[in-house]
């Protein structure tokens, strides 16, 4: 159940994630007791839910491992098959591993069994062990519980492995290996290294699988767990990847490569929470707060040409002798605000190079040269033309429709289910998606007004 804001369960402790002993099992001989293929075959059901999935064979001392490779569709972890195939593929073809959570869900009982530690718990969380509620939402009640693990998430744990560096704690399956592991080794009357506490998890009891009712009800959950107590453990909610691989994700690098020297500059603290908040989450999260960025420095910029005139009144050599007019003359130099994207579209003119926009456009054209419509009714008229003279009609006014609709796109995302009518952007997985190329668009736009909108 943590990412950066929302923790039922904190990633498990690195320590672990590299020791043998977490993922150890009976030795194997180097020829594997099943093929390939006998696992595809035995797993067909698991595999067809899981697309991203795949079996395959790793080298691994003293030989070959068959494996699924990225099960919730995560790279950073495998699960190795083990010799006794029957019972490991009944587990598995009865399960469901979303990419949003560190969770399994059980397709048989439809129970939905978020993972959460076999590590003792500190003090604060010793009463969670015995928390029990009914939750109603949408016209459904729910039984919650923190209870044992499960048998199949604890076989699942027994075969885990990492693979990488993980941003999901590798779906903190390093404390329940560690237990699976102490596990056997109690039954051989091996002393074990460490203790390890019961394997706990949090349950959402008889649940129908629907990807974007359940982001709402655990997005619910969360927040009421925390309200009735404040230290609570939370749902981890992972931000979603892409499965349209024709959109491209924003350019890696800014100016061709890294620079060997960086000169930084003081920059206003917000911005920076800002920016660091829009690293994390789904898309409709980063564009709110890229936006957010934009906004702000909007709010506080004066275009070029004002600010040039400003700056020549006051530093007149006769400035004192006739304040009144000074003034006057400053607040006839001030903009006139013909709509409420206009200060964004001021800072976006002065501060960003239309090409470096113009370069994620033609990235993901698609994106922008056709009409969008959204869940919720939100449509998002083509940002660029179908013609050959798109890039120059874009660099020469392209800054205004830009600013325009980045607007339309933050006032849709953030009435969302507030408003029960037309016009929104509700936060489903089809519409994180659609964000996507927006997103890489308004991330450049943004980091281009952190560090250039005070030299302009």
């Amino acid at each position: 159940m943590a990412d950066e804001d929302v923790i039922l369960a904190k990633p498990a402790e690195p320590v672990l994630t590299a020791e043998p002993a977490v993922t150890a099992e009976p030795a194997v001989t180097a020829e594997p007791a099943v093929t390939a293929d006998q696992v595809r075959e035995a797993l067909a059901p698991f595999l067809a839910r899981h697309p991203a999935s795949a079996v395959e064979e790793i080298e691994i001392a003293p030989g070959k491992r068959i494996s699924i490779k990225a099960p919730w569709g995560d790279d950073s972890l495998a699960i190795f098959v083990p010799q006794q195939l029957a019972p490991f593929a009944d587990t598995l073809n009865n399960l469901l591993l979303p990419e949003r959570y560190t969770a399994i869900w059980h397709v048989d009982t439809k129970d939905f069994e978020i993972i959460w530690t076999a590590f003792e718990l500190p003090s604060a969380w010793q009463e969670v062990l015995s928390r029990k509620f009914r939750f109603r939402h949408e016209g459904q009640e729910y039984e919650c519980t923190f209870s044992p693990s499960s048998e199949r998430l604890l076989l699942i744990a027994d075969n885990a492995v990492p693979m990488s560096a993980s941003a999901t704690g590798h779906r903190n399956m390093p404390s329940f290996s560690a237990y699976m592991t102490q596990r056997r080794e109690t039954a051989a009357r091996i002393i074990p290294r460490r203790p390890i506490a019961a394997p706990v998890s949090f349950w959402i009891k008889n649940i129908e699988w629907d990807e974007d009712a359940i982001l709402d009800l655990v997005m619910h959950l969360n927040f009421f767990m925390t309200y009735y107590d404040a230290v609570s453990p939370e749902i981890i909610i992972h931000p979603p990847s892409s499965k349209n691989d024709t959109f491209k994700p924003v350019t890696r690098y800014t100016a061709d490569r890294f620079p060997e020297h960086i000169n930084s500059r003081p920059m206003d603290s917000n911005l920076l929470h800002y920016w660091r908040a829009s690293r994390t989450g789904d898309s409709a999260r980063k564009f709110q707060y890229l936006y957010r960025i934009i906004e702000y420095a909007a709010s506080y910029h004066l275009e070029s040409g004002s600010r040039a005139n400003i700056k020549k009144l006051i530093n007149a050599p006769n400035v004192f002798d006739d304040l009144d007019r000074v003034i006057e003359h400053i607040i006839s130099a001030l903009p006139a605000k013909s709509n409420d994207s206009y200060p964004v579209q001021v800072v976006l003119r002065d501060s960003v190079n239309p090409r470096l926009l113009w370069r994620e456009i033609a990235r993901n054209m698609s994106a922008f040269d056709r009409e969008t419509v959204f869940d919720g009714g939100f449509t998002l008229r083509p940002l660029v033309a179908k013609s050959t003279g798109g890039e120059h009609e874009f660099l020469n006014s392209g800054i205004e429709r830009v600013a325009a609709t980045i607007r339309d796109i933050r006032n849709a995302l953030s009435h969302g289910r507030e408003q029960k009518s037309r016009d929104v952007i509700l936060p489903t997985s089809g519409n994180f998606e659609k964000l996507r190329p927006w997103v890489a668009l308004v991330q450049v736009a943004a980091q281009e007004v952190m560090v250039y909108r005070h030299i302009v």
